[in-house]
């Protein structure tokens, strides 16, 4: 459900047809609605490098709460992907570019003096943390690989002292060539 601040970006403007008033206030309201999206791409950003922490400290049992804050914050990006996009096709039909291929960048080139440079920032911030998500990302499936892969050792080390080396089940008994696996079996 999208929050008090989205369903102001989400009514109608004051005015209908394509006045420099009406494209003032679609332009505000997507500065507005990219302040919204940095903040949630800045969160999104922090829980990745958040869960890589955890992985790397060997804290798994949080993994899943983990996973799902992730969730949370990439829905949360959908919606505002969503709402940006409805915004800047209305804003592209009011300043007469092609609905179809206008990008935040054209409408930076085509907003008026006072808006574009911020609209501009936005951009460049925005990229930055596409980059930066990419990287945490990066940095967390080479943790996560890393970690699967010392599982993956352990679990072969069990396996090994589990059956022994010639492959034989040791059941805590000894068997005839194999010396128990365990410690506490020569107390049974």
């Amino acid at each position: 459900m999208p929050s008090a601040g989205f369903q102001r970006f989400l009514e109608y403007p004051t005015t209908t047809e394509s006045t420099p008033d009406r494209v003032h206030q679609q332009l505000m309201a997507l500065v507005g609605l990219l302040n919204r999206q940095q903040r949630v791409l800045e969160r999104l950003v922090f829980k990745l490098s958040e869960a890589t922490l955890l992985v790397g400290a060997g804290e798994d049992r949080f993994l899943g709460y983990m996973v799902d804050e992730v969730g949370d914050a990439q829905d949360e990006v959908g919606v505002i992907d969503a709402m940006r996009a409805l915004l800047v096709g209305d804003i592209a039909e009011s300043l007469g570019l092609d609905i179809d291929t206008v990008s935040l960048g054209e409408i930076v080139q085509h907003a008026p003096d006072n808006i574009g440079p911020i609209l501009e920032s936005q951009h460049k911030h925005l990229l930055a943390l596409l980059d930066e998500m990419e990287s945490v990302a990066e940095q967390g499936t080479v943790s996560v690989g890393s970690k699967l892969r010392h599982v993956s050792n352990s679990i072969d080390r069990i396996q090994d002292d589990a059956y022994g080396r010639s492959g034989g089940v040791s059941h805590g008994g000894s068997q005839p060539g194999m010396e128990p696996s365990s410690r506490y079996v020569e107390s049974a």
